[in-house]
């Protein structure tokens, strides 16, 4: 059996957050289950799928990967676990990670305080 959860912002800024679902992924993946996360900055697609269920699906993505919505909350906010769960979701959704940078790259360009507003030093790699 398989659950599949989609989390949003605050499974990358709150801390509680983030040790409540490694706490209920390990109970689950303990029972049998598995557990896909999906995070909200990734969107189903034919990679994506591929990726999280392991089936080919042809499947129009009707919106872009990354952090487009003009009120989104980015990389900058999210805690150091948050950021150690983004990492990981920029490794496990390599086929995106392209993708998703760009985005923050465009985030950069339109924020009046540059970098320092859209992602913490410790992932400012991403945009060289």
């Amino acid at each position: 059996m398989t659950i599949v959860e989609f989390d949003g912002y605050a499974h990358y800024t709150q801390a509680s957050r983030i040790l409540a679902d490694k706490a209920k992924d390990r109970l689950y993946s303990g029972a049998g289950y598995k557990i896909i996360r999906i995070p909200y900055f990734i969107q189903l697609s034919r990679s994506t799928c591929k990726t999280m269920f392991n089936v080919n699906l042809d499947i129009k993505q009707a919106y872009p990967h990354g952090f487009i919505d003009e009120k989104c909350t980015l990389p900058a906010d999210f805690c150091e676990l948050g950021v150690e769960r983004f990492k990981s979701d920029m490794s496990r959704f390599a086929n995106e990670a392209e993708e998703i940078i760009n985005s923050l790259k465009t985030k950069t360009a339109k924020s009046k305080y540059g970098v320092d507003e859209v992602l913490p030093k410790s992932l400012k790699y991403l945009l060289c």
